[in-house]
């Protein structure tokens, strides 16, 4: 995406990672999108992942977002780490 369709833009650092938030537009028909992007040191560089979320679902998407956040702030003594070769969690 070309800097000239990104109307907005906010980076997070958090430890070893960054956040970046952007509103950009795509080209064809102009509809707007939020981009999230995760950038991760490694050894040979930076691993990046996106997640791009159109304008008109954005507020869902913050729904559920909030409803995850608020589910693990009241259930965080209720949730037990089990350790795999993949990380799972058990809920109570």
């Amino acid at each position: 995406m070309s800097i000239e369709n990104r109307k907005y833009s906010k980076v997070v650092k958090a430890g070893k990672r960054t956040y970046f938030f952007d509103l950009e537009s795509n080209k064809v028909d102009e509809k707007m999108f939020l981009k999230i992007t995760e950038s991760k040191s490694k050894n040979d560089g930076f691993e990046r992942q996106e997640l791009k979320i159109y304008i008109d679902e954005v507020n869902n998407f913050v729904e559920g977002l909030n409803q995850t956040i608020e589910f693990y702030n009241s259930n965080i003594k209720n949730i037990k780490k089990v350790t795999s070769k993949i990380e799972e969690y058990e809920y109570f």
